[in-house]
C-alpha cells in the first residue's frame, strides 16, 4: 500500500425542502472523560455493523449542529429537512464505509475543551483517517455521537455539511449570500453535485472525474468538493494523474490544514521520501498512532532504508501486536535484509491471524523473495 487515501465523502448534496414549524435546538449535556471512554468502548464493539453501529449516533442533535445561527423559521426548517436527507434517519450516508472498514478506539483526547473518542479508520481499499467522535446526550436520553473532527478535512463533519448545504440552497439565497459572500446553486447545479456526490461512492472513479469536470467553476471551487475529487482520484489505476490532481489541488487549498495528509501522497508517489516524512510528523504532531509509526516504515522501505524500516517495524509491533502494518512492514524489511528468518515469521503471522496467501503475496512487487523463504515451521 503506497497511497493514504482521504476521507469518503459523506453529504454534498441535499434536498433542501421548506418544512414545518421551528424546533429550538435540542440541549445536549457533555460527558466526562471515564463516560466518553466507557461509551467509546461499547461503540468500538458494535463498529463492524452499520445498523448496530447507527444506534449510537444522534442524528437529529448533529442536524441540528449543523445549522447556522440566525435563521430564519423557514430557512432553518428547509436547512435540517436537507441535512436530514443526506445524514439518513439511520445514518445511512456515513456509517456503511465505516463498518466495512476497521474502526478502532485509540483513547479519549481533548478538543475545543470537551473530551473526545479517537477512532482510528483503516478503509478496506487501505488508506487511514482519525475521527474525533463527540459524545453528548440528551437531558432525558443515554450518550451519544453528536458530531465527529476528521483528520482529513481537518474540521468537523458539521461544519463541512453546513458549507456546502448553504451553497445549495439555491441561487437567491439570503443564507448562501450571508455565509458564502455571493448566491448559491441553480437547480440545474445541485442536480450535477448530487451526481458526482452519488458516482463519488460508486466503483468507477473515472465517471466520477468526469461529473466533477463538467460542474461550474464555483462547485469546482468548494472546498469539500476539491477533497472529494482527490478522494476518487486516489482509486485512479493512472498514478501519475492522481499524483497531477493532488498538486493542482495544493496549489488550489496553499495554506489549508488538510494539506499535509494530501501531499502524504503525492511526495510519496513522486519519491521524494523527505517531504513524505515531514508530512507524516506534521500529522503525528496531532496524532500519535502505531499505524502512522507504520506508515513510516514503508518511507523507509521505498526508501531502501531497509534496517531503518524493520527497527520502526519491531516498534510498532510490541505497542500493538494486531496491527497488520507492523508485520508487513517488518517482512519487507527483513526480504530488503535478507534475513529469512526474520521475513518468514513475519509472513506466519500474516498468514496465521490475517489470513494472507503467501502464493498471491509473492506475485506482488516487493514480495517476489517469499517463494526463496524457508518452509513454514509444524
Amino acid at each position: 500500500m503506497t497511497r493514504a487515501p482521504h476521507a469518503r465523502a459523506l453529504v454534498l448534496a441535499a434536498a433542501l425542502a421548506l418544512g414545518c414549524a421551528q424546533r429550538a435546538p435540542t440541549p445536549l449535556v457533555h460527558l466526562k472523560a471515564s463516560a466518553v471512554e466507557a461509551f467509546a468502548r461499547a461503540l468500538e464493539a458494535d463498529a463492524d455493523d452499520a445498523t448496530r453501529l447507527s444506534r449510537h449516533f444522534d442524528w437529529e442533535s448533529m442536524a441540528e449542529r449543523t445549522a447556522p445561527p440566525g435563521l430564519s423559521p423557514a430557512e432553518r426548517d428547509g436547512f435540517l429537512e436537507g441535512v436530514r436527507g443526506s445524514l439518513g434517519s439511520d445514518g445511512s450516508g456515513l456509517l456503511p464505509a465505516l463498518a466495512a472498514g476497521r474502526f478502532s478506539f485509540r483513547g479519549v483526547v481533548w478538543r475545543d475543551g470537551a473530551p473526545t473518542a479517537r477512532f482510528r479508520f483503516l478503509p478496506p481499499e487501505g488508506g487511514f483517517n482519525f475521527h474525533d467522535l463527540v459524545i453528548a446526550r440528551r437531558a432525558d436520553g443515554p450518550p451519544r455521537v453528536v458530531d465527529l473532527f476528521v483528520l482529513t478535512s481537518s474540521e468537523y463533519l458539521t461544519e463541512s455539511m453546513r458549507r456546502m448545504s448553504a451553497f445549495l440552497l439555491g441561487r437567491g439565497s439570503s443564507l448562501a449570500a450571508r455565509l458564502l459572500g455571493g448566491g448559491g446553486a441553480s437547480a440545474e447545479e445541485i442536480e450535477q453535485v448530487a451526481r458526482f456526490n452519488a458516482l463519488s461512492n460508486g466503483d468507477d472513479p473515472e465517471a466520477a472525474l468526469a461529473a466533477h469536470d463538467a460542474l461550474p467553476p464555483a462547485l469546482r471551487r468548494q472546498r469539500a468538493v476539491r477533497l472529494l475529487r482527490v478522494q476518487v482520484a486516489s482509486r485512479l489505476e493512472d498514478t501519475s494523474r492522481y499524483l497531477a490532481i493532488l498538486n493542482e489541488t495544493a496549489v488550489n487549498m496553499p495554506n489549508d490544514p488538510a494539506l499535509s495528509t494530501m501531499m502524504l501522497d503525492a511526495h510519496f508517489l513522486a519519491g521524494d521520501f523527505a517531504g513524505c516524512l515531514r508530512d507524516l510528523d506534521a500529522i503525528r504532531a496531532s496524532y500519535q498512532d502505531p499505524y502512522l509509526d507504520a506508515f513510516e516504515g514503508r518511507i523507509h522501505v521505498a526508501a531502501g532504508e531497509h534496517a531503518r524500516a524493520l527497527e520502526v517495524a519491531e516498534r510498532v509491533i510490541a505497542v500493538e501486536p494486531g496491527l497488520i502494518d507492523g508485520h508487513d512492514v517488518a517482512l519487507l524489511a527483513a526480504l530488503g535484509l535478507g534475513r529469512a528468518e526474520r521475513a518468514r515469521a513475519a509472513l506466519d503471522v500474516l498468514e496465521r491471524d490475517h489470513g494472507v496467501d503467501p502464493r498471491v503475496l509473492a506475485t506482488m512487487a516487493g514480495y517476489e523473495a517469499i517463494g526463496d523463504l524457508p518452509a513454514a515451521a509444524d
